[in-house]
């Protein structure tokens, strides 16, 4: 739970090492091998606490009393990966191949998607922000959305999953397709992404500013 929840933050801004994001969760997945329910639902809850934790640690540098938000934060939103841990570890243990590789992935987008909605809605852990440095993979999401990129990412570790429990045997041709769909998806993003030179004219810098900040904090 902890490796693969620190693994995964250094996949997002500002340490960027996006690779991490396609085989962070594996670790997870592999502890839960073989376990009851409630060890994997307590995995599931202390993964969510390490990364959510060392993800949105910049909570606690923002106005009084955010410090304060930030335990309750740690608290609640991690219990978000129960259900998911609980669904994957059920999938994972399934003999048919599609039910493994489903199930996991889109269980992720399913939570992904519910935190992105309402006031407050949380989307900035979305798989899909660690490959904004990852140009020809950021690119999917021009036809797939964001929750394509965290399909294949989720995928991805599923498949290391079964690489590592020699499972591959038995789903070839499921890996063989979502395998070519994905380079095929990536070839397209890194044609789009390096056809041109987006390195020509002059650099504009752009800010993002809370609405409800005071002006004097905006000034700052």
């Amino acid at each position: 739970g902890p490796a693969s929840g620190l693994l995964l933050v250094a996949g997002f801004p500002h340490y960027n090492l996006h690779f991490l994001t396609w085989v962070a969760l594996a670790p997870l997945l592999l502890y839960m091998r073989g376990r009851s329910l409630a060890w994997r639902c307590a995995q599931g809850y202390i993964f969510g606490v390490f990364f959510l934790g060392a993800l949105f640690y910049w909570i606690t540098l923002v106005r009084y009393p955010a410090a304060l938000g930030y335990i309750l934060f740690l608290f609640i939103l991690p219990l978000q990966f129960v259900p998911w841990a609980a669904l994957t570890g059920w999938a994972l243990d399934d003999n048919r191949p599609a039910v493994a590789l489903l199930f996991p992935a889109l269980g992720w987008v399913a939570i992904e998607l519910a935190a992105s909605q309402g006031a407050f809605a949380t989307p900035w852990w979305s798989l899909a922000v660690s490959q904004t440095a990852n140009p020809p993979v950021a690119q999917i999401a021009s036809w797939a959305g964001m929750y394509g990129i965290s399909f294949f990412a989720v995928a991805s570790n599923v498949f290391i999953y079964c690489a590592a429990t020699g499972r591959l045997k038995t789903s070839r041709a499921l890996w063989i397709i979502v395998g070519a769909a994905f380079a095929v998806a990536v070839a397209a993003g890194a044609w789009f992404a390096f056809r041109k030179n987006w390195n020509n004219g002059k650099p504009v810098k752009v800010s993002l500013i809370q609405a409800n900040f005071s002006q004097d904090e905006k000034d700052d």
